[in-house]
């Protein structure tokens, strides 16, 4: 269970702030396992805005200017503090679980909690490479007791990577609460130095004992998105806020002003106050961590201008991780999932004289890094090895292949349990945006394809049927704004019932890689699953 505050201001502020948190830690924070408030507390309407926008500090401009129409990718880097006898230090899991859930609750992503939201256009990834250019994981540990215990002034400037470039989210103690925002992007007092936010470490990824999402990372990150509590300007019992409701309270109109709720709060039952119904659903109130689920589409809105007014060099930097740190790679377009009912292998093989190496780097199917090993192969032999083995018991979607050129990978599948050979697909090195694939029998086989968007943007693929001359040339979306680094799935025989054995001309915005397979239908007596040829017609 959560709930959360919000300090923002440095330097003479710092009093105040410190004051206002353990003020409200009286009653917010008792001990591990109860419910905590959130560190951030904004000042604006007596302060100038140093940048005035349709989204600073002292109002919101709702403007098309700002809607979803295409993805924003935000690159993260975790900083996990922890103590030298290990309090605190979180697994990869866990950190690359936090990053799912803010990808689940942002994009409001089909099957999680965050399905009943409303998706932001905003998703987040783990960073590639650091400030240098050199290849990093993007989660850091840092083991230091006073960091664990202190407040970012102690770390910040030492620790940080560009926050121009990256986002940087801190786990630590948590500074007495479940997480803590200390400057929002508009304050003309704001530092470098202050940039990001710090979370507990005990309410990161998912909980040990239910398994359920924890939600204060989505709320720190909506405070730096320029998210205010739903319940800003009623926390010390005010009266109802009348007014503007683009001036007032949290500058919001489709979230409605309410008291603050109390810690204690159980139930995710509507409520009412202010003759409004509570936003007892908003990822910005105080309510359990299970009530959490949706940001409105004002707030979207407002957070979309605030990347494009504030915060634009998160988008654009190609040094800072617009890149994706993988632009010679080679890819193994898909892996099979565990249990789906085929299985994956991969054959390392060296060709070669020289004992060479490479690096394979396993992606989840959001685009998420989940394992990387570098492996030697010595001269002239091959090994072969399960995806699952370097993914970090996480789900391995595909891969990126990087190293010696000489050295080759392939992927083999075949039917899980079945006695039937493989089918073996090599390497993919073409990055294209326009392929060509052959269908066969609809009413006997699928023909599926992955896709891999390769580039350093959200890219649309759509397919066309190629057919006789007499034949309609029917046009379908496949994917639309496919997640940098992520994978698509696609049965074509199932997009294209009635299309024969006609051609699928695939066309994508931006780079690709592509595989295809073609195999039997789910409970087949003879199964089988074939290689099927992708053509690039660049």
């Amino acid at each position: 269970m959560i709930p959360f505050i919000q300090p923002s201001s440095i330097a003479t502020n710092r009093v105040l702030l410190l004051v206002a948190a353990l003020l409200f830690s009286v009653s917010a924070w008792a001990g591990p396992g109860e419910r905590r408030g959130c560190g951030t507390k904004t000042r604006r309407a007596e302060f100038v805005s140093k940048v005035p926008s349709d989204c600073d500090g002292n109002g919101t401009i709702i403007s098309d200017a700002y809607r979803v129409d295409d993805i924003f990718t935000l690159k993260l880097v975790i900083h996990v503090i922890h103590k030298a006898d290990g309090t605190g230090k979180l697994s990869e899991q866990t950190v690359r679980d936090a990053v799912r859930i803010l990808n689940e609750d942002f994009r409001a992503i089909e099957g999680t909690s965050g399905a009943a939201g409303n998706d932001g256009g905003i998703q987040f990834v783990l960073a590639d490479r650091d400030p240098s250019g050199n290849p990093s994981s993007g989660i850091v540990y840092v083991e230091n007791d006073a960091y664990f215990d202190g407040e970012l002034e102690q770390y910040g400037a030492a620790l940080q990577w560009d926050p121009e470039r990256y986002v940087n989210l801190y786990t630590s103690a948590g500074e007495g609460a479940g997480g803590v925002v200390y400057q929002m992007p508009w304050e003309p007092w704001a530092e470098p130095a202050f940039e990001g936010m710090v979370v507990a470490y005990d309410l990161m990824g998912r909980d040990d004992a239910t398994g359920e999402s924890h939600h204060v990372a989505t709320h720190e990150m909506g405070h730096y998105l320029g998210l205010e509590h739903t319940f800003f300007g009623m926390e010390e019992g005010e009266p109802c806020i009348t007014g503007d409701c683009n001036k007032t309270g949290d500058l919001i109109c489709d979230t409605n002003p309410h008291p603050v709720p109390d810690l204690d709060v159980s139930s995710c039952a509507a409520r009412t106050s202010c003759d409004a119904e509570e936003p007892v659903r908003n990822y910005m109130n105080y309510m359990p961590e299970t009530c959490m689920t949706e940001f409105t589409l004002e707030q979207v809105n407002r957070m979309r201008c605030v990347v494009l007014n504030y915060r634009q060099k998160l988008i654009s930097d190609d040094a800072g991780g617009g890149s994706t740190g993988n632009e010679n790679a080679r890819w193994i377009p898909h892996v099979t999932r565990d249990g789906g009912g085929f299985e994956t292998s991969l054959y390392l093989t060296n060709p070669s004289t020289a004992d060479l190496s490479y690096t394979l780097k396993v992606y989840d199917p959001a685009g998420t890094v989940i394992g990387e090993q570098e492996i030697g192969i010595p001269a002239e032999s091959r090994s072969v090895i399960r995806p699952s083995l370097i993914a970090n018991d996480g789900e391995p979607s595909h891969i990126a292949v990087t190293g010696a050129t000489a050295a080759k990978v392939s992927a083999a599948y075949r039917v899980a349990g079945a006695h039937g050979v493989s089918a073996h697909v090599s390497e993919t090195t073409i990055k294209g945006r326009g392929f060509l694939i052959h269908l066969g029998e609809a009413d006997l086989i699928f023909d599926g394809i992955a896709m891999v968007n390769t580039g350093t943007v959200p890219v649309t693929v759509s397919a066309t049927v190629i057919g006789d001359v007499d034949q309609s040339r029917e046009t379908a979306v496949l994917v639309e704004d496919l997640g940098v680094l992520a994978k698509s799935l696609v049965d074509l025989s199932r997009q294209f019932p009635d299309a024969g054995n006609a051609v699928i001309r695939l066309e994508a915005t931006g780079p690709i890689s592509v595989t295809a397979l073609r195999g039997s239908r789910p409970g087949s007596q003879n199964p089988f699953l074939l290689a099927n040829p992708v053509i690039s017609v660049e």
